[in-house]
């Protein structure tokens, strides 16, 4: 198989292609949103856009194919004027067979590519942006007459099947899908598999007549494998698939592969049979000005941020993520969840998740042979509107189809913090994980304890991860005083130490991810005084600045020994006592005040905190553990830095136009907008739907008259007003949604 990168000189338009458009010269990898996806105002451009190719082809033997490795999120391809077909999902790699159409010479690709909302296309909605674009590259493919077979969802037509992991031996599968375009013949199937060393512990051989599509499988035992051990061995092997004829091979596969199993046991999760906790980080696939056009650099640098972290898996979500990225966890040894967008809400018109299984099978066929993928992920949050559309019995046949494609990987699914703990739906998946945020969007961080508790008395001796956990910090804000919501670093901070300290605590938690690793792109959100951004990372979206926070991960998980002093951007203080605070995980450390030592510091596991009275001007403090050295310079100011501070508006008009100063908010709990009647209109439907009914739609407007429905009804229309406020409590006053909820409640749907 030989792949060609046809990357350059590609040519775009948002025009019609009908009225003479202006065409931009680009290269791939491209999307139109890496700006006014990530700029707020919920505005993004959301449409049909085109990218045309003149390809120079100089040999048509053999099979060719045009793979497209991501476009969002409907695209529709023609070859030479020829319609080759529409693909519906933004995530998963795509192949076209062009064989019989190319010609020698000049030939000519359209795509069409469509990112604004398909009800059955998943995701439906989410917290963050869907770029739109080609924005992973994309190949020409050429192979011989006889080949391994590229349309089986666009995978490569080798699958290894790991049926028996144990130190003594490990049984696995080979399958081949083999295809032959011309008369039938004979074929050697060649099995090698090489150790680190690329010396071959085992080979096979066998004939096989092939004509037309035809498969093989070969079982075969390796005797005292190297097993793969995460982390901390990531032992990879080489396998080898080739097909050969007269001594020539047609084609060939080389696949890294690292044996290993993880099983679930009523005492918690067993790597090749040693107990292991899951420390993750969940992670999106943007950056700041780039979007989701990712390069290999970008991947490699992402990877070493993690590995230096410390954790030992991390949660790819919420979608399929590039190729290269799976392979890069399987070298690091970080084990991963791997997880398809069927998130938020089910569709209203494909309420049997056609698309979710279809993204499914090419998640698990296009990914079968990465060892660091071992959960396959099926839902997440996927009840926010209730059990509506039917969304159960697509969890239901989803588990289904991933056992049938792959019986040796576990499922998961992650579930909102509102979900019952006693509920059929998280029966279905062999693993369960919550989304919880306390202290962040309700409560407080000590809440996860009583949580926890109420969970291990109502479900003993079950498993949970806690799948998503994190509150958001830009590194601008800071605070002597940190609370709830006030974005400052600091509050993150302790945030986290307090979260994974309750954590610690309970055996039943198989894993825990962080929410998130990067800050990331979500073009309606408001977040402090910044638009367009979720700035729950442990590091900026331009992932290049490690929060405070980060170190704390670090001091926790981390085997090399590590030193840092938190609140370093935090320069000019108008506090003249603090508490100087340093994350290590050293068993002792040595603080110097302008020269001065101090010898009262106080340990509680990875944190030290010691009294500081900063003296008027510069003062310089100076951290050493074990060889490490840490410095930082404090300047004492007359007046707080009002540029620490959020200074929350007195409107919120990004998105409703509506002054809050005009409520007097004297709710003071959830109480009045639960017991919803299912049949009368409530804050819980979309706006879609309360804004297509016409008694309702002018209740909406009575509150909500500045709406921007060009601009802001096209990005959430399908989403609730409870839900657009679960993500910024602070949106809306909630005297307002206790009286638009109460009005819409008297509205029979």
């Amino acid at each position: 198989m030989k792949k060609i990168n046809i990357n350059n000189d590609w040519y775009f338009t948002k025009d019609d292609i009908e009225n003479q458009p202006t065409w931009t010269k680009i290269s791939l990898p491209h999307t139109w949103n890496n700006i006014d996806g990530q700029d707020g105002g919920s505005d993004y451009y959301r449409s049909v856009c085109h990218y045309r190719k003149s390809l120079r082809i100089s040999d048509i033997s053999g099979a060719l194919y045009l793979e497209f490795e991501g476009a969002n999120s409907v695209s529709t391809v023609y070859f030479n004027g020829i319609l080759l077909g529409t693909h519906k999902g933004g995530y998963s790699k795509f192949r076209f067979d062009i064989s019989g159409l190319a010609l020698i010479g000049e030939n000519h690709i359209l795509v069409s590519v469509d990112n604004s909302h398909h009800e059955e296309v998943f995701p439906l909605m989410a917290d963050f942006t869907f770029y739109g674009g080609l924005y992973r590259d994309v190949f020409l493919i050429q192979t011989n007459t006889i080949a391994f077979y590229l349309m089986d969802e666009a995978s490569d037509g080798v699958y290894v099947f790991q049926d028996d992991v144990t130190s003594q031996y490990t049984r696995f599968r080979v399958k081949s899908m083999i295809f032959n375009r011309d008369i039938s013949q004979t074929v050697d199937v060649l099995i090698r598999l090489n150790d680190a060393k690329s010396k071959t512990v085992l080979s096979d051989l066998r004939q096989l007549p092939v004509k037309g599509l035809n498969i093989s499988e070969v079982s075969l035992v390796l005797e005292n494998p190297h097993l793969w051990q995460g982390i901390d061995d990531p032992y990879l092997y080489t396998l080898t698939v080739s097909l050969i004829k007269n001594n020539m091979i047609l084609d060939s596969r080389e696949i890294a592969i690292g044996f290993r199993k993880l099983l679930k046991t009523e005492n918690g999760l067993f790597l090749n049979g040693k107990k292991i906790r899951l420390n993750g980080v969940s992670r999106h696939q943007d950056i700041q000005g780039y979007g989701n056009c990712l390069t290999k650099s970008m991947m490699e640098e992402d990877i070493k941020q993690i590995s230096k972290l410390g954790a030992n898996a991390i949660r790819l979500a919420h979608y399929q993520h590039h190729d290269y990225f799976y392979e890069l966890c399987d070298r690091y040894g970080f084990m991963v969840w791997a997880e398809i967008p069927f998130i938020s809400r089910g569709s209203k018109t494909d309420t049997l998740g056609l698309n979710a299984h279809q993204q499914l099978k090419e998640l698990i066929l296009q990914n079968m042979n990465h060892s660091s993928i071992v959960i396959w992920g099926i839902q997440n949050e996927i009840t926010a509107f209730g059990k509506n559309d039917g969304v159960e019995n697509v969890v239901i046949s989803l588990v289904n189809l991933a056992k049938t494609l792959d019986q040796n990987r576990l499922t998961v699914q992650a579930q909102l913090a509102r979900q019952p703990i006693i509920d059929s739906i998280h029966t279905h998946t062999d693993l369960l994980g919550y989304n919880l945020y306390f202290g962040w969007y309700m409560g407080k961080v000590e809440d996860f304890d009583s949580w926890l508790s109420h969970y291990e008395h109502t479900k003993p001796n079950e498993l949970l991860a806690i799948s998503e956990y994190g509150v958001e910090a830009i590194v601008e804000y800071h605070s002597d005083q940190p609370q709830m919501q006030d974005y400052t670093e600091e509050y993150q901070a302790i945030w986290h130490e307090k979260s994974y300290s309750i954590f610690s605590k309970y055996d039943f938690i198989w894993g825990t991810f962080v929410w998130n690793m990067y800050d990331f792109a979500s073009d309606f959100r408001e977040s402090g005084e910044f638009k367009g951004k979720n700035f729950k990372g442990l590091v900026t979206f331009d992932h290049k600045v490690l929060k405070d926070a980060y170190y704390f991960y670090q001091a926790k998980w981390l085997k090399t020994p590590m030193l840092h002093i938190t609140s370093k951007r935090f320069k000019y203080r108008h506090q003249r006592d603090i508490i100087l605070k340093v994350y290590s995980n050293q068993h002792n450390i040595q603080v110097s005040h302008n020269g001065v030592s101090i010898s009262q510091i106080f340990k509680d596991d990875v944190v030290f905190t010691a009294p500081i009275h900063l003296e008027l001007g510069k003062n310089e403090i100076i951290v050493k553990a074990n060889g490490l050295v840490e410095s930082v310079e404090w300047i004492t100011v007359d007046q707080p830095v009002l540029q620490y501070t959020y200074q929350k508006q007195n409107t919120v008009n990004n998105v409703f136009g509506i002054n809050p100063s005009d409520w007097i908010d004297t709710v003071s709990n959830e109480d009045a907008l639960e017991n919803i009647k299912p049949d009368y209109f409530s804050i819980y439907d979309t706006i879609h739907e309360v804004i297509n009914h016409p008694e309702a739609k002018q209740v909406f407007n009575q509150y909500f008259h500045s709406m921007d429905e060009k601009t802001t009804l096209a990005n959430i229309r399908s989403m609730s007003i409870k839900m657009i406020t679960s993500y910024n409590s602070k949106l809306l006053p909630k005297a307002l949604m206790v009286a638009l909820n109460k009005a819409l409640q008297k509205i029979k749907k």
